[in-house]
């Protein structure tokens, strides 16, 4: 085919398609209905009624969607959060440090008006403290002597509840400065 006669053949497709999303939207703005009066009493001096006018609900902006909800409102937010709350108290006892923070997470989001982003780091912004108990110390001495930094990141988050970040200068920390 001519390119031309392509570019005609697009051209059309993209007006036809305008037209169509134009007329869709003239059409939503047809079914509002005519305005309402109401009387809203007498006038104080000639006893009259009074009658205002009842504006229809603003039409909404054609192509205009509301923001996605945030915060502690989105039902994303709350539907992980519903969901590590039974999966921890699915598991029981050891499961009870999980099911508080989960809580700690929706008290922080209700207080603040914040989004579960903002609350976890809010939680997270703990870092690992300077002086770790020496018993895991040295597991994690031991994970650096064997060369699995890896294990050693893993293990001292699940012993600190911190993140990855922290817990990997926590390792940094033990590690010889000859073997970084």
């Amino acid at each position: 085919m001519d390119p031309i006669v392509i570019g005609f053949v697009v051209v059309a497709i993209i007006v036809a398609m305008g037209w169509l999303r134009w007329r869709s939207g003239k059409a939503e703005m047809q079914t509002l209905n005519p305005p309402e009066f109401t009387s809203s009493g007498s006038t104080p001096v000639t006893g009259s009624p009074v009658l205002t006018r009842q504006l229809p609900s603003p039409a909404p902006v054609l192509g205009h969607k509301p923001p996605p909800a945030s915060g502690i409102d989105s039902p994303a937010t709350l539907a992980f959060l519903d969901e590590m709350e039974q999966r921890a108290k699915d598991a029981g006892d050891p499961a009870e440090e999980a099911l508080s923070r989960v809580q700690a997470l929706r008290h922080h989001m209700a207080t603040t008006g914040g989004s579960l982003s903002d609350a976890l780091r809010h939680r997270d912004g703990d870092k690992i403290p300077p002086q770790l108990p020496a018993d895991l110390e040295q597991e994690l001495r031991g994970y650096l002597q064997k060369g699995d930094k890896i294990e050693a990141i893993k293990r001292l988050r699940q012993a600190t509840g911190s993140t990855l970040q922290a817990a990997k200068e926590g390792v940094e920390r033990l590690t010889p400065i000859s073997d970084r």
